[in-house]
């Protein structure tokens, strides 16, 4: 129920890419102790590790979850027609102004962007591509 309200925060402009890092290791923090209520686990020296509780309960951190649904909504969006809106808001980008700061983050902006995000789920996602001034066999 978690990564469906997750996911829906997504769709409804929240992107959850804005978040870093460190929300991402709250969000697992939080499902390990879930896991842990549900499984009746008190906290102590004989406490599991959060590996063995993901191997006892066959579930995988939430930060991992995530990933293939950005991937499959921004395949989604990518299939929309030039002509929507949310499609349009995705893929645009910001010109910098003409006689303002250089190109970059802007003062207490995120550090971590939705475009970075999904740039950087692609990459993890695709295979290895040969450098670009190496020949290609054939």
């Amino acid at each position: 129920m978690v990564v469906s309200t997750l996911v829906l925060r997504q769709r409804r402009g929240h992107p959850p890419t804005q978040q870093g890092q460190q929300q991402q290791q709250r969000l697992d923090a939080f499902h390990t102790t879930c896991l842990r209520r549900i499984l009746g686990i008190r906290r102590g020296p004989d406490m599991p590790s959060n590996a063995s509780l993901y191997g006892r309960t066959a579930q995988q951190p939430i930060s991992t979850l995530l990933r293939p649904r950005r991937l499959a909504w921004l395949g989604h969006v990518g299939r929309l027609p030039d002509s929507d809106p949310t499609k349009q808001l995705l893929f645009a980008t910001a010109p910098a102004p003409p006689d303002g700061p250089p190109p970059g983050r802007a003062r207490g902006g995120p550090a971590q962007t939705w475009n970075r995000t999904a740039h950087a789920d692609l990459e993890a996602a695709l295979p290895a591509r040969p450098p670009s001034g190496d020949a290609r066999p054939g």
